[in-house]
């Protein structure tokens, strides 16, 4: 009788187990990548230091990343706390935030492939000399339109300027949001998940 009764709570031990080391990795990830994205050391923040005054991707990406977490820790406390309306609500804004991202990966594609061209040189303003496009009050490279991660293609025309932060907007940004909404899947289907066992073991009654 008594190993009959061993034998399922093992089971269950390791499960909770398996799934707050689980959680701790999702936790540790997105908190290394959301440091990454905070801080002035990596040239993806310059990149994306532009982009966020113009697209605000890096605000989507942080509100994503710090989601993860916020999630995580929901669904570690929902193994001892039982608390299904922070369940829920934990995974339905991490749930909107990876919309928004994939419409975000999306929209960047159509752009590396030149669908937003009209409407992206649209948004720049040039002012004489100035042949750079960015953000006034930036005071770079000798123009008051130039912001950081364009001051390399300085003596390059406006136009090749744009094709070339295009390209390098593409090739920076889609590994690290591919990264970003599998991390985000990932927690997802384990806040989901969560929520269904609490709805079978009735907590929602």
């Amino acid at each position: 009788m008594l190993r009959g009764r061993q034998g399922p709570t093992i089971s269950r031990q390791d499960s909770r187990h398996g799934l707050i080391t689980l959680c701790f990795v999702q936790v540790v990830l997105s908190t290394t990548l959301l440091l990454l994205l905070t801080t002035q050391w990596t040239p993806e923040h310059r990149l994306f230091h532009l982009s966020q005054h113009i697209f605000l991707i890096s605000w989507l990406t942080r509100g994503t990343l710090l989601a993860i977490p916020i999630t995580s820790i929901a669904i570690v406390v929902s193994v001892w706390v039982r608390i299904p309306r922070l369940m829920l609500v934990a995974t339905g804004i991490i749930s909107l935030l990876l919309v928004m991202l994939v419409l975000t990966i999306v929209w960047i594609t159509q752009l590396h492939n030149g669908i937003w061209n009209n409407v992206f040189a649209l948004n720049y303003m040039t002012n004489g000399d100035d042949v750079c496009p960015g953000i006034a009050g930036s005071a770079c490279c000798g123009w008051d339109y130039c912001p950081l991660p364009l001051c390399e293609f300085a003596d390059r025309p406006c136009e090749e300027v744009v094709t070339q932060w295009i390209r390098d907007l593409f090739v920076k940004t889609m590994p690290l949001l591919s990264l970003i909404l599998t991390l985000g899947v990932a927690q997802t289907v384990l806040g989901f998940y969560r929520v269904q066992l609490l709805w079978r073991q009735g907590v929602f009654a």
